[in-house]
């Protein structure tokens, strides 16, 4: 039997099994059939181990091919090789298919080799059963365009099945934000924000360009034009490699459409790597796997995901819900246990496990994952360069905050509170008297215990601060200057002073204006500054509360106005720098200091009257006089 282009020639196998022919109007396959069972494909490389990588000569691997047969003098394929999964070859050529069993063969010719492919007897007739556990009545994307007609065809005559329920339409469509540049001989494409330095396509053409212009203005059907060649001409083999260099590469979005109306949006964080098997075992949602609202859509992710899925229809929510518990049998029917029928659901579970979204119910138990929390993932996985650019979001000192609003100033607002002059040391003098650098870098001890009968000064305290945290250019409206390093100049961090015991001053919050070196009452002892210095020897795991704590705030638009993606990383990487500075100024002047590694943020904004987002707690330090011995 040959099947070509259209439609499928079939003729009866002389003996053996039933063999089943799938036609879908542009690509035949051969398929094979299980009775009581489903009708599974075994042609393309993501679903079966049948289609490995065509050699160089264009033939498959011997094992894989037949002997001559009467009336075709060549060798005849048993699967139909394709060089994606999700992305079939053009239509028009011959593909010449043999019988499931081995048929006589006439004297004079070599006996077929036995095909790998499953068979079994399947009645004439027979429609698309219900799965079984572990094998599911999926067909693959690669086979899920349209409408698609299976031909069962068996000794005792043939039966027609159409197969409306498994099309699930596919559209493509060029990733926002990229642009072209053609030179001599080499077409590139950029993506400013997830691929600055571009991606070459080879020669350009018109038949590229053409595609491009379809892909940028709107959504290509998958399986359609673009597939088989564009209004213009060109190789239709060539379109289809171009069009799969460029989803591999991670260039393209997919819609998956049902009946006109857009269900979800698949958008890749980075190049495809691999062939990904399809679905299988007990699959559940993973625990790094958030929802959120983008616009008025959902948008589901994960720091660990190869892409995103931005969800058009509320059926779709319902059927992700639903995979907090593991997937069991057949997943897609368990997932589309709702108002969407099975073959969205196992079209949507196939997604999410092919972008990272959905996992086998273990995967998530070694010691490579358990360790993390869903939270420390997610703030490592956004701050870093990389996935986020693929997201559509900018990255780094991109200064998107003016859409919305003016800078924030170098100063903030000064509190309403009395003034407190403080020392100023002279740093000449301590240029030639100071302790050396590497001693102080030798010495330098967390101390978590201070001595009382003999406490810290308020002009140990205005030294202190000088030497660690003073603006060195106090008049600057927005670039800042200060004795610790601080990303773009921004110096967004701000000390606040929590006096328990000081000689020369008295009990209470104070915050510190760098600009004026000086320090301004906040508000008096109380319950919220108690709190504070509980939380402190708690922290500290000591029994007395610090003399003096400092405790560090953000003033989080100095930093978020200009960067984009990193800003919360940076102000952490800044607070780190400046407990650095703190230590080696504490050594060299003999105090007892010691960085916190927690606090309590709702204590400080209940103490200052600050919104948390708007100037929120990020750091804690301890300092205090040396207790001797």
């Amino acid at each position: 039997m040959v099947l070509s282009g259209h439609h499928a020639s079939l003729e009866e196998p002389r003996s053996g099994p039933y063999r089943a022919a799938i036609d879908e109007g542009e690509r035949s396959a051969d398929v094979a059939g299980a009775a009581g069972a489903a009708v599974r494909p075994f042609h393309c490389p993501a679903h079966n181990d049948a289609s490995g990588s065509e050699p160089a000569d264009g033939k498959l691997a011997p094992r894989y091919w037949g002997a001559p047969q009467p009336p075709h003098p060549r060798p005849f394929r048993r699967v139909l090789l394709q060089r994606h999964a999700a992305l079939p070859g053009s239509g028009g050529r011959t593909v010449p298919v043999r019988p499931a069993a081995d048929a006589a063969v006439p004297r004079g010719h070599p006996r077929p080799a036995r095909a790998r492919a499953r068979t079994s007897p399947v009645p004439a007739g027979a429609r698309l059963a219900t799965a079984g556990a572990g094998n599911p009545s999926v067909l693959p994307r690669c086979l899920r365009r349209r409408r698609t007609r299976i031909v069962l065809v068996g000794c005792s005559g043939q039966g027609v099945v159409d197969v409306a329920a498994q099309g699930c339409e596919e559209y493509l469509a060029l990733r926002p934000g990229v642009y072209l540049a053609a030179g001599k001989g080499d077409l590139r494409l950029y993506g400013p924000s997830f691929r600055p330095q571009g991606a070459s396509f080879g020669a350009p053409d018109a038949t590229k360009r053409a595609l491009l212009e379809r892909l940028a203005g709107g959504r290509v059907p998958r399986g359609g034009p673009a597939d088989r060649g564009t209004a213009g001409g060109g190789c239709g083999d060539d379109v289809s490699h171009f069009l799969d260099a460029l989803e591999s590469d991670g260039w393209l979005t997919r819609t998956v459409c049902r009946n006109g109306r857009d269900l979800y949006t698949v958008r890749p964080l980075g190049a495809r790597s691999g062939t990904v098997g399809a679905p299988s075992g007990d699959l559940v949602l993973s625990r790094f796997t958030v929802l959120r609202r983008e616009g008025d859509q959902i948008l589901v992710e994960s720091p660990l995901a190869r892409a995103q899925v931005l969800v058009h229809h509320e059926g779709i929510t319902s059927l992700i819900a639903r995979l907090a518990r593991p997937a069991t049998g057949d997943p897609g029917a368990a997932a589309a246990a709702g108002e969407l029928p099975p073959d969205v659901g196992s079209h949507l579970l196939e997604d999410l496990s092919a972008a990272g979204l959905v996992v086998p119910a273990a995967a998530e138990e070694g010691p490579d994952t358990v360790l993390w929390s869903a939270h420390d993932l997610w703030f490592h996985a956004r701050s870093r360069t990389g996935n986020g650019g693929y997201a559509g979001t900018g990255f780094g000192r991109t200064g998107w905050g003016k859409k919305w609003c003016e800078p924030l100033p170098a100063r903030r607002e000064a509190f309403p509170g009395p003034p407190v002059e403080l020392h100023r040391p002279d740093l000449e003098a301590l240029r030639r008297s100071d302790v050396p650098l590497t001693a102080a870098v030798e010495d330098r001890r967390s101390v978590r215990s201070h001595d009382d009968g003999s406490p810290v000064t308020v002009e140990q305290l205005g030294e202190f601060l000088h030497r660690c945290a003073r603006a060195r250019h106090p008049h600057a409206k927005q670039q800042a200057d200060r004795p610790y390093p601080a990303g773009g100049g921004a110096y967004e961090l701000e000390l606040y002073l929590v006096v328990r015991k000081a000689a020369g001053l008295d009990q209470g919050m104070y915050h510190y204006d760098a600009h004026e070196h000086r320090l301004r009452a906040v508000c008096g002892p109380g319950p919220r500054t108690t709190r504070l210095l509980r939380a402190a020897a708690a922290s500290a795991a000591v029994p007395a509360p610090p003399q003096v704590l400092i405790v560090v705030a953000a003033r989080f638009g100095r930093l978020m106005w200009t960067y984009e993606g990193l800003p919360y990383s940076l102000v952490l990487k800044h607070v780190g720098a400046l407990y650095q500075t703190m230590y080696l100024v504490a050594t060299s002047m003999g105090l007892a200091a010691c960085a916190l590694g927690a606090g309590d943020p709702a204590a400080f904004a209940e103490a200052t009257g600050l919104a948390r987002t708007v100037e929120g707690s990020v750091g804690e330090f301890m300092i205090g006089s040396r207790p001797t011995g």
